[in-house]
């Protein structure tokens, strides 16, 4: 993976899933994520939904028109 790039497993998602070019925010966050690419996973019955690899980007600097969709964090 590219230095500056994190990766975001999610373990569940409803609806379609975001496509690179589209962002995600916890809706408290601090950090957007600008998708880079999706990776779904490679076998049936994974225990996860999807993982984007993402580059962090100060939210309020997002374009009027960003596509952000919203993500809640799993307790630890």
């Amino acid at each position: 993976m590219p230095p500056g790039l994190c990766t975001l497993t999610m373990t569940s998602w409803h609806g379609e899933l975001p496509v690179p070019g589209h962002y995600v925010k916890a809706p408290r966050g601090r950090t957007a994520f600008l998708i880079v690419e999706v990776r779904r996973p490679i076998r049936a019955g994974a225990r996860y939904a999807a993982r984007f690899i993402c580059e962090r980007a100060n939210p309020a600097r997002l374009s009027a028109d960003a596509v952000v969709h919203t993500f809640y964090w799993n307790p630890r």
